[in-house]
């Protein structure tokens, strides 16, 4: 149980640091990100379905 809980803990503060990381760093403001990750992800649905429905394609 505390294995887990430490687990969790360490996994959630990676995910706050990650997380602001990635807003100082971001090479655009927050609406064009948004914009170009929207973009990205309309392009590219079928892939992303195909690697939902099949986990072993997340290797390639």
């Amino acid at each position: 149980m505390k294995k887990n809980l430490k687990t969790a803990a360490v996994l959630g503060a990676g995910m706050i640091v990650g997380a602001a990381l990635g807003v100082l760093y971001a090479p655009y403001k927050g609406a064009k990100s948004r914009r170009r990750i929207a973009k990205w992800t309309q392009q590219n649905k079928d892939l992303l379905m195909a690697k939902i429905r099949q986990p072993e394609l997340m290797h390639n």
